[in-house]
């Protein structure tokens, strides 16, 4: 019986995962898709204060932001960003994504866009090289 539900994908154990997340994302499909720039900065800023959260939930610094685009005709595009200092404030977060989105040709509407950060550290990490940072 048990090995028939592991073939229908059926298995009531409790995932546990066994490695810290690499990254932290969060994504929107448009109902209609968008062309001008502004909207999809506009777009970009609920995604940013959600990744926010999840950081600070998780106690974690974004060092990295990427933007996801998927055109209409489903062609995916990826820019990526190193941050000066890592954070996990939204304003911060949206501004690099913005910053990405003009350098973009975007020639094609969009359906699709996404915000990840990536190359995590951890807060209390970052707050003692502060500590140590200020020592005479």
């Amino acid at each position: 019986m048990r090995l028939t539900e592991f073939a229908r994908g059926q298995d009531r154990r409790r995932i546990t995962p066994d490695r810290p997340a690499k990254s932290v994302g969060a994504e929107t499909t448009f109902r209609k898709d968008r062309t001008h720039l502004d909207d999809l900065t506009e777009a970009l800023r609920p995604l940013a204060e959600t990744v926010a959260r999840r950081l600070q939930a998780a106690d974690k610094l974004a060092a990295g932001v990427t933007v996801k685009m998927k055109t209409a005709d489903f062609v995916q595009r990826t820019r990526s960003t190193g941050l000066p200092v890592p954070t996990q404030d939204a304003e911060t977060l949206w501004a690099a994504c913005v910053n990405l989105l003009r350098a973009e040709n975007l020639e094609k509407s969009i359906r699709l866009i996404g915000l990840t950060c990536d190359r995590l550290v951890d807060a209390d990490a970052m707050e003692d090289q502060d500590l140590l940072a200020d020592r005479p």
